[in-house]
């Protein structure tokens, strides 16, 4: 088990600081920790909760639209990563990623008609995953369903596909019959840009205030305001997210433990000190 400290201000570098805390019950809890998340991912749209920050630099969440179906007959659902393409096709050295949580959408939602939705296929509004950016960068993915009783059994696969920057900065809508994933939903006329207000806590609480990094940080900020419309939705008063600590006037972001995401931000200040930042 690893605890990663952060320390970060604006134009100073993330400093990481990896602790090993071995013990007895930490590997008890961490072992009933993997059984419960790869078993219980079934059903997802009955686990909505409130969305956290990432817990650390060292992550990245990515988005993911899927059919109405992928949740069926208690489907195990998978994002898996691996070194190359062939060791997807082969299931060798994969690392499988549950889902870390799901928020209802209005526009990706099970309708197949009207105005302002989604009409393609019905869908089962957002998952998403918070992954370690070492697991995925330069490495294949693919996602899965599988026979929650049987692994050898894929019930349906994406196909692999190359990581690629920026690949977490929108959405990735798995095809309707799901055999596929469609990965170019990005720029100002991009379907996510239609995505309810109530969903971009979810995506913003993805990136770190004062980073700039290009993967979870102000460095993503113009991809962000492209692809889900950031600066173009009028009022988004009434919509908060919970974010790190943060104090002092100009603001610094106490980043030293993830036990510090428990403070409750107006969405539209998230973006304006991500947008500051970034100077887009």
């Amino acid at each position: 088990m690893n605890i990663v400290t952060l320390n970060h201000k604006k134009g100073v570098s993330f400093f990481v600081n990896l602790k090993k805390i071995i013990t007895a019950n930490a590997i008890m809890l961490l072992a009933f920790g993997i059984l419960i998340g790869s078993s219980n991912n079934s059903k997802i749209r009955t686990l909505e909760v409130p969305a956290e920050a990432l817990s650390d630099s060292t992550k990245m969440r990515i988005f993911v639209v899927r059919p109405a179906f992928w949740d069926d007959g208690d489907a195990k659902q998978f994002l898996r990563t691996a070194p190359t393409a062939d060791d997807l096709n082969n299931k060798t050295n994969i690392t499988y990623h549950t889902i870390t949580g799901y928020i209802s959408d209005t526009y990706y939602d099970e309708s197949t008609s009207g105005e302002n939705t989604f009409n393609e296929y019905a869908a089962a509004g957002i998952v998403y995953y918070d992954i370690p950016i070492s697991s995925i960068e330069n490495n294949y993915f693919d996602l899965i369903r599988e026979d929650p009783g049987n692994s050898d059994n894929i019930w349906n696969d994406t196909g692999n596909h190359a990581y690629f920057a920026g690949i977490n900065h929108r959405i990735l809508r798995i095809w309707s019959n799901g055999g596929g994933l469609v990965t170019n939903i990005a720029g100002v006329s991009a379907e996510s840009r239609n995505v309810a207000n109530a969903t971009l806590p979810v995506i913003l609480s993805g990136y770190f205030t004062c980073s700039d990094s290009s993967i979870n940080g102000y460095g993503a900020y113009a991809d962000l305001r492209d692809n889900f419309n950031l600066e173009g939705r009028g009022s988004l008063a009434g919509i908060s997210m919970t974010d790190f600590t943060y104090s002092g006037d100009p603001i610094t972001y106490d980043y030293s433990v993830s036990a510090n995401r428990s403070v409750s931000t107006p969405i539209q200040n998230k973006i304006d000190r991500l947008k500051s930042n970034s100077g887009n």
